[in-house]
């Protein structure tokens, strides 16, 4: 109902219409309490004839109907650390090179880095 980046990182920089994501990833467990995730995604549209789009679905402007398929790639690194039953720590850190239909309508490319200490009972 309420998109966000979490399905493919938490960066989010660019929605789910118009897309053709691929991202192979690895995910190792070196101890029982730590998860960590190493990917790479590529992201293409559809079609040129649409826009490419933000999270919430919101054009990118200056993307509809010119460019490329090719919207850009990132590079995902994240740990999830088990602290206690209840509470879970995560780092994550993604780096999107944007393609020339983005580069061109005046995006760049960007770094996210983020930091959660999740809580459940």
């Amino acid at each position: 109902l309420f998109p966000n980046g979490y399905y493919f990182s938490l960066a989010g920089y660019t929605g789910y219409t118009n897309l053709i994501h691929i991202k192979p990833n690895i995910t190792l467990k070196p101890t029982p309490n730590l998860v960590l995730l190493g990917g790479l995604g590529f992201q293409w549209r559809q079609t040129t004839g649409d826009a490419v789009y933000q999270q919430g679905n919101q054009v990118v402007p200056g993307t509809a109907g010119k460019g490329s398929l090719w919207t850009g790639m990132y590079v995902q690194l994240r740990a999830d650390w088990t602290i206690a039953a209840n509470l879970i720590g995560s780092i994550e850190a993604v780096h999107f090179q944007v393609g020339n239909s983005i580069r061109q309508a005046g995006g760049h490319n960007a770094d996210y880095a983020g930091l959660e200490l999740k809580y459940g009972w």
